[in-house]
């Protein structure tokens, strides 16, 4: 399944679904989503990306997520079956 994350802060319950993801999981940090990043959200194995525009234009340490482009975004979008933005 494919995650976006587009908000700087996540309530419990989006928190508790970033805890369970496997390896079969994407996860994209997009617009101030990326703020994320600074803090451990992720506890599984699940593929991580973040937007490369958005990391740079605020800001953000890049080293717990692979940049992506939009183009990217998109080729996961159409591999992955299911998504949800959190």
């Amino acid at each position: 399944m494919l995650y976006t994350i587009r908000h700087a802060q996540l309530v419990a319950w989006q928190k508790s679904i970033l805890e369970k993801l496997t390896s079969n999981d994407c996860v994209i940090f997009a617009e101030d989503g990326v703020y994320c990043l600074r803090e451990k959200v992720l506890s599984g194995n699940a593929n991580v990306y973040a937007i490369k525009q958005d990391c740079v234009s605020r800001g953000i340490d890049t080293s717990k997520a692979e940049l992506i482009d939009y183009d990217k975004w998109v080729t996961l979008s159409t591999i992955q079956q299911h998504w949800l933005n959190l």
